[in-house]
């Protein structure tokens, strides 16, 4: 079984796609429709753009999605917890690129 770290958006999407979904599905459907900020069409492409700026684990670029951080200490914090490093102009142009998502 091939495992692969997905998005908040791309798991609604997912789940909302299951005919009979089970107890826990609905249970998770429910949670995850609290908590997404950007439709899955959006995430994937920012999977892919975020990727491009910057150089880093796919987990790391995933969780930036979900989170969509608005300040740098944020995403400092999230490279952190992945023992990434980002340069100046890489976290500007990723915060820049989220700006333009969520407004």
């Amino acid at each position: 079984m091939n495992k692969k770290p997905i998005t908040i958006a791309e798991s609604l999407e997912i789940l909302s796609g299951q005919e009979l979904p089970t107890e826990r599905q609905k249970e998770t459907l429910v949670y995850i429709e609290k908590f997404h900020s950007i439709n899955a069409k959006d995430a994937k492409k920012a999977l892919k753009e975020i990727s491009k700026i910057a150089d880093v684990p796919e987990e790391m670029v995933v969780k930036i999605v979900d989170i969509l951080p608005r300040t740098k200490e944020e995403l400092i914090s999230i490279a952190g917890t992945y023992n990434a490093s980002i340069s100046e102009d890489q976290l500007t142009q990723i915060l820049d690129y989220i700006a333009g998502l969520v407004d």
